[in-house]
């Protein structure tokens, strides 16, 4: 009864702000917490506007949950923008027919944690005012459940997976492997394997699209699928003699859509790979590189590659270079670490972040600060920024001695270990994580499994 009364007295309010009701009609047909994510959760709403209202308005969402708690919050409302836009809650509304509607609303604003009925309601206003023109209002039930999906060798997983990506062209997933040089298609099911190098062991370092949605994988060169022929064509640089495929070998792939081309981590230096000339060139430490022996690639907001190396004067240290296409800048570290933990990332904010076996830095405003605060170790298989802005790393080693952890994400300054039920499903490293388009999380791990973490 106080919910009713509460829902009631928010409907009448708002109408009484309203100048022009009745000229809008608004309903809501559905409501559904598609996505839940312990402090993010997406909303779908279907609504319905009467066929002669044609106008341009502000939308806001009005939530009351099983407590009979009100959330009002004026930073719901968006800026004008097209209505088309994937994703975000449309708040410029100049279409007559129905829309889907999803928002992304914080936990900090929104602390959607109990099961329950939740009342969503949609107000619209004109414009610039807070004068309502109509408003709808549904309830929807959520269960506080986050369904896991596990997938391994009873699905056809033969060995840990390192990379993956929603399948473009058609239905589906493509999973790289860590060693045996192969490539899987999933849907449901692993329902295809291929082997891009017979009798290489190596891993498949990045699975990434070019501007013409074709699938390209890192591994000893580059390898492209080719759909007419149900296969992967090699592109391999041009190295001869001993060694050839230990240079050869590619540990990080970043695509640049202006160019057309690839920048490559390899130990040979910096390559990159023009796709319309299908040409190779590399970067050295006769160009200014730290050292040709290179781990990680990143872009920074103003498309700088940021490189995590060795060093080449002592080989038991390393640094990070930025390269801006015409110089090397090179940030040397002074503390010896194991080379193949060397990973970059780049948290909300824009800050790079640097791992080694030791430390976790973070460059701010140009410093390099040790940010490990709550990891037991450097050793992390990688850094994750995923949609919500939020960071997450991937600790190679347990962060607390007395419960060995999976995951940690930086928050309030600290990195705080997140999902720790992971363990139970089987998984004993994370070696990458990776958000697709539905915002589902899936955990690439050890040994054979790969977990999917979302609704649907």
């Amino acid at each position: 009864m106080l919910k009713s009364k509460i829902i009631f007295s928010v409907v009448f309010l708002l109408v009484l702000s309203s100048f022009a009701a009745g000229e809008v009609e608004l309903k809501l047909t559905t409501g559904e917490i598609r996505y839940f994510a312990e402090d993010v959760f997406m909303l779908k709403l279907d609504l319905d506007i009467n066929e002669e209202s044609g106008f341009l308005g502000d939308v806001y969402l009005i939530v009351v949950d099983p407590n009979g708690s009100v959330y009002f919050a004026p930073e719901w409302k968006q800026e004008t923008k097209t209505i088309l836009s994937n994703f975000f809650f449309p708040p410029s509304i100049n279409f007559q027919s129905a829309l889907i509607i999803e928002q992304h609303i914080p936990n900090r604003t929104f602390p959607m944690l109990n099961e329950g009925e939740y009342t969503f309601a949609i107000g619209i206003a004109m414009t610039g005012t807070a004068s309502f023109l109509d408003i709808a209002s549904c309830i929807t039930e959520y269960n506080g459940e986050r369904e896991w999906m596990v997938i391994n060798e009873d699905d056809g997983i033969e060995t840990s997976m390192l990379s993956v990506v929603e399948d473009r062209m058609g239905e589906g997933y493509w999973l790289g492997s860590s060693n045996k040089s192969s490539i899987y298609h999933y849907n449901n099911v692993i329902d295809k394997k291929y082997v891009i190098l017979n009798g290489s062991a190596g891993a498949i370092n990045g699975l990434v699209y070019d501007n013409q949605n074709r699938l390209w994988a890192g591994c000893y060169g580059l390898h492209r699928y080719n759909s007419e022929e149900d296969m992967f064509d090699k592109f391999i640089p041009p190295f001869e003699g001993e060694g050839m495929n230990y240079k050869a070998t590619i540990s990080s792939v970043l695509y640049d859509l202006t160019e057309n081309a690839f920048w490559l981590a390899s130990l040979a230096g910096l390559g990159r790979f023009n796709v319309q000339e299908e040409s190779w060139f590399y970067y050295t430490t006769e160009d200014g590189l730290l050292s040709d022996l290179l781990y990680d690639l990143e872009y920074d907001n103003d498309n700088n590659i940021w490189i995590a190396s060795l060093n080449k004067d002592n080989e038991s240290f390393g640094g990070v270079s930025r390269f801006d296409r015409i110089n090397f800048e090179n940030f040397v570290f002074d503390n010896p670490f194991l080379t193949n933990y060397m990973k970059l990332g780049f948290d909300s904010e824009g800050c790079i972040w640097f791992s080694t076996s030791i430390i976790v830095y973070r460059n701010i405003n140009g410093d390099w600060i040790e940010k490990g605060n709550g990891l037991q170790t450097g050793n992390l298989k990688g850094f994750y920024l995923d949609r919500f802005g939020r960071f997450w790393c991937l600790p190679d080693a347990p962060m607390s001695i007395l419960e060995p952890d999976l995951l940690a994400r930086f928050e309030d300054d600290l990195w705080v270990p997140v999902l720790t039920e992971i363990k139970d499903l089987g998984i004993e490293l994370c070696f990458n994580m990776y958000q697709d388009k539905l915002n589902n999380f899936w955990f690439l791990g050890y040994p054979k499994i790969v977990i999917r973490w979302g609704s649907e």
